[in-house]
Parts: structure tokens; sequence; C-alpha cells
């Protein structure tokens, strides 16, 4: 999955990737707490990605090892 946040066109995309572009304010020129905002909407989108995933028995049939 590749996310931008501004400027997709921009950024070249793989075909069969998964391609969001999430619109987030900027954090220049911001204060601590419009930047902490913007940490957090961006937390928020990544948790709620992250729940989406799902996790079929056969991705885990050949674990990596760690070496």
């Amino acid at each position: 999955m590749v996310v931008t946040t501004s400027g997709a066109d921009a950024c070249p995309t793989v075909p069969g990737q998964l391609h969001e572009n999430w619109p987030v304010d900027d954090v220049a020129g911001q204060d601590l707490e419009g930047v902490r905002a913007i940490r957090d909407d961006i937390r928020a989108r990544v948790e709620r990605r992250a729940a989406d995933v799902i996790i079929r028995p056969e991705d885990n049939a050949n674990p990596p090892t760690g070496h």
C-alpha cells in the first residue's frame, strides 16, 4: 500500500499496488497544537487501515525466521 499526503500526481505508482491519497494539512507554520492534531489524524487513519488488514492462514504458512 502506498499512501501520499499531497501531490499524488508527483508520486509514481506501481501497478497492482493499492494507492491512497490522504489530504492532510501541512505542518509548516502550525503551532504545537496544530501539529499534534495532524499527527493524531494520521495515526487514526493508519489504525483504521491496519484494522482492515486480513491475515489469511496461508500468509503465516512460512513465517520469516528472523535471520
